[in-house]
């Protein structure tokens, strides 16, 4: 039987379940998907930036998200991992 990963959502239609981490079948063979208590694919953060740090945040699709990549892959963890600064 498969894990479940992901969970209906009246606002978004579908989202990752808090504190999930589940390997998704996928055309290149499968990946990892891991998410925060928030239901988000990504570290846990707080809503207060930190003092002296700039927050980019990212929006987007399939793209955004990785689909088919590992997390560590996704583009937006190689951009946070290039600026020391910035938290992604």
């Amino acid at each position: 039987m498969a894990r479940r990963t992901y969970v209906h959502d009246p606002e978004l239609g579908m989202r990752l379940l808090s504190n999930v981490r589940s390997r998704v079948k996928h055309g290149s063979g499968g990946y990892l998907v891991s998410a925060n208590t928030g239901g988000f694919r990504d570290h846990e953060f707080t809503t207060q930036r930190r003092p002296g740090v700039r927050r980019i945040l990212l929006y987007g699709d399939s793209f955004t998200f990785g689909v088919g990549v590992d997390r560590k892959e996704r583009f937006g963890d190689l951009l946070q991992a290039a600026l020391s600064d910035v938290e992604i």
